[in-house]
């Protein structure tokens, strides 16, 4: 069963078997198993962003952030879409002419 994987995980955590087959409820359903799972494991970006949810994601957090402390600036915590990309080197644009930097760096 594809759902065998993460029914092992469910098992081992002592929760019920997952038996979704809609695909958009059962991608919500794994990307929160894997919130859960590997909450400190440095996982959530990447999964916000292969899901193409980071920036609504952030964004929501940062206002969310901006309401509970005063002194962070309005400016801050604000995710748009140059910042899913890291930068490339400048060390290797440099060296590669070919090479163009990502947008918004």
């Amino acid at each position: 069963s594809p759902l065998a994987p993460l029914n092992a995980v469910r098992a081992r955590a002592g929760l019920p078997d997952i038996t979704l087959t809609d695909q958009a409820a059962l991608r919500d359903t794994i990307l929160h198993e894997r919130r859960v799972e590997l909450a400190f494991e440095n996982k959530r970006w990447q999964d916000l962003v292969r899901s193409g949810t980071a920036v609504d994601v952030m964004n929501a957090f940062g206002a969310n952030l901006k309401t509970q402390i005063t002194y962070i600036s309005a400016d801050s915590y604000i995710v748009n879409q140059n910042k899913l990309l890291y930068p490339l080197p400048q060390a290797e644009v440099g060296l590669n002419t070919s090479l163009t930097q990502n947008a918004g760096y």
